[in-house]
């Protein structure tokens, strides 16, 4: 069975989000199960897997190698920096820092991982939810165009972030529970070629008038 959601263990996280690509979410699951039953998922296990078996598991696509070098910086990472476990303990900004060392984990998705690891409340979002968040119209800077894609990555976040703190709850649980959902409904609905006419929240999304307003 694929995963619905990435895992809430940060060290698992980082292996999720470096596997395959995001935007290809089915494929990356199943090759996050095949590094599982190949390594159990421990570094130096990820270390000694050779390239047949890596192939195996990331494909053989022209960004494969990529891939298969990200999961053995992880592993390197693991033993340099430390067990993503532990760092998610370790002050916010410290924490931060540590886990953005390990590949593919930007500012963003490090707060992310700290949020899912529930040791920090900061609300913060993967690439779905944010995507989902933005058309709905949180943070969304409408001199941008384009529905807000030609913002810098981390400035929107920021304020989506800003702009969905206002309306949200402490509590880590809810926020969890929040991004989950904008990134499922991200996945499913609110896609490159959003299916507007199947969402549950079209009715309060801003996208449709933006689309109109871009053509």
């Amino acid at each position: 069975m694929l995963p619905s959601s990435p895992p809430r263990d940060p060290w698992t996280a980082i292996l999720f989000h470096n596997v395959v690509p995001a935007t290809e979410e089915a494929r990356r699951g199943r090759a996050f199960l095949l590094l599982e039953q190949e390594t159990g998922f421990l570094a130096e296990r990820i270390a000694g897997v050779g390239d047949v078996k890596m192939r195996a598991i990331c494909g053989t696509t022209a960004s494969s190698d990529v891939q298969i070098d990200a999961l053995r910086v992880c592993a390197a990472c693991f033993s340099e920096v430390g067990d993503p476990r532990d760092l998610v303990r370790l002050p916010f900004n410290e924490a931060m820092a540590s886990l953005q060392r390990f590949p593919g984990i930007h500012p963003a998705m490090a707060a992310h991982l700290l949020l899912l690891a529930g040791h920090h409340s900061r609300l913060a979002f993967d690439f779905f939810a944010l995507r989902t968040i933005v058309r709905i119209g949180y943070g969304l800077d409408e001199n941008a165009g384009n529905y807000g894609q030609h913002l810098d990555p981390f400035v929107q976040h920021e304020s989506a972030v800003e702009a969905a703190e206002l309306e949200l709850d402490e509590g880590d649980d809810l926020r969890i529970d929040a991004t989950l959902r904008l990134r499922q409904l991200g996945i499913d609905l609110c896609t490159k070629r959003p299916q507007c006419a199947r969402c549950p929240i079209r009715n309060q999304c801003d996208l449709p008038r933006l689309i109109g307003k871009n053509r």
